[in-house]
């Protein structure tokens, strides 16, 4: 991962944050809204509210690019439809075509969470909100019963993470190269993925992190659309870890199974079985199709996998190879959202699950374990 913030620092940001006014959350329905591109007068596009309870007067915020993209993507029906229509018509059409979907048939109630002035979110009214400084609450003190290890934190415009690993729970698939176990802690307040308590392996100080992301079920919370009035805008109270007592235990107890007993078998597996899987001709598809990877990250994956060939034990590369390879691109991203997306890509990569390498890695790799046999049908059958 790379190096992100500290921890201490996440921990005093998420504090300020639950100060009074600092964030804001409202369900608002669109007809009240009025979006406004960004032009040659404003740098960035703005949200605004007619006036009215619980504004006095018409009021806009500036939206942040990943609430802007939501809010693009919702009114526009996808983003290949927005893209279209700003490459047709330019700010100026697609600010009509969102304004136009407030007021007709797509008229919603939304969820507006806003951040130091900023909207940061723009999501369905029925959106959980559960907050990045329950999260720290909930699983610290398991982190700290456990022993593990920070080896990376941040929060992004997207996502919280911090990376904890076990010097305990540790193997080695060949000499020399011990793997360690432990977690990663991940929440966002902006709808980019839910909370979860993934599974990670990775080298010494948490290098070439592969992460087996496992998301929790969320049900989304219930909301009276039929007591929501036409144009009416309604401030929401500061969410808190006491509302959802269950799903923070829930949480811990996730972490505690995680961080306890051994390395799960089913995780060492994938990683030893990678190793007895040749592919030959699989690392450029791997390139193309591992998420988060820049143009240059991809064009570079070939001579990197050659080097750790020439260093380790030369011959054919194996998909365990090409994870680690992969994974170790992930300190080399621009952002930690990028290099989360590319441990995901290492282990879909392990498990042999990435699109368009079935056909290119030994059968073995796509043969899923317990799979029925084929009957072969009889010549003549129908």
């Amino acid at each position: 991962m790379t190096a992100g913030r500290p921890l201490a620092e996440i921990v005093a940001e998420l504090e300020r944050r639950r100060q009074p006014g600092v964030t804001r959350d409202f369900t608002a329905d669109t007809r009240s809204m009025r979006y406004d591109a960004a032009d040659a007068d404003r740098d960035t596009p703005t949200l605004g509210f007619v006036a009215g309870d619980p504004f006095p007067a018409d009021t806009s915020f500036p939206l942040t690019p990943y609430a802007d993209t939501q809010l693009v993507e919702w009114a526009l029906i996808g983003k290949h439809v927005a893209a279209s229509i700003r490459n047709a018509g330019g700010p100026t059409l697609v600010e009509q075509c969102i304004n136009a979907r407030f007021d007709g048939e797509g008229a919603a109630i939304r969820l507006v969470r806003i951040l130091d002035g900023h909207v940061r979110a723009f999501l369905p009214a029925g959106y959980r909100r559960l907050d990045d400084y329950a999260l720290l609450t909930a699983v610290a003190p398991v982190l700290q019963s456990a022993g593990v290890g920070v080896v990376a934190s941040d929060l992004t415009e997207r996502r919280l993470y911090v990376h904890a690993v076990s010097e305990r729970l540790a193997f080695e698939v060949r000499d020399d190269e011990p793997w360690h176990f432990g977690i990663v802690v991940r929440g966002s307040e902006v709808g980019a993925g839910g909370v979860g308590i993934d599974p990670v392996l990775c080298g010494p100080g948490g290098e070439h992190p592969i992460i087996f992301a496992r998301p929790m079920s969320l049900a989304s919370g219930a909301f009276d659309t039929e007591a929501f009035g036409s144009g009416n805008v309604t401030e929401l109270p500061a969410s808190d870890a006491a509302d959802d007592p269950d799903f923070w235990e829930r949480m811990r107890e996730r972490a505690e199974g995680e961080l306890s007993g051994a390395v799960p078998s089913r995780t060492r597996t994938w990683v030893e079985a990678a190793a007895e899987i040749d592919a030959p001709y699989a690392a450029s598809a791997i390139a193309k199709n591992a998420v988060g990877l820049t143009a240059e990250m991809t064009a570079m994956f070939g001579v990197r996998l050659l080097e750790r060939l020439g260093k380790v034990r030369g011959g054919a590369p194996t998909l365990y190879d090409c994870a680690i390879v992969l994974a170790s691109f992930a300190a080399d991203a621009p952002d930690s959202d990028a290099a989360y997306e590319i441990a995901r890509s290492a282990a879909r990569l392990v498990m042999g699950q990435s699109a368009g390498l079935r056909s290119q890695v030994a059968p073995a790799a796509a043969v899923p374990v317990n799979a029925p046999a084929t009957k072969k049908r009889k010549r003549g059958s129908a």
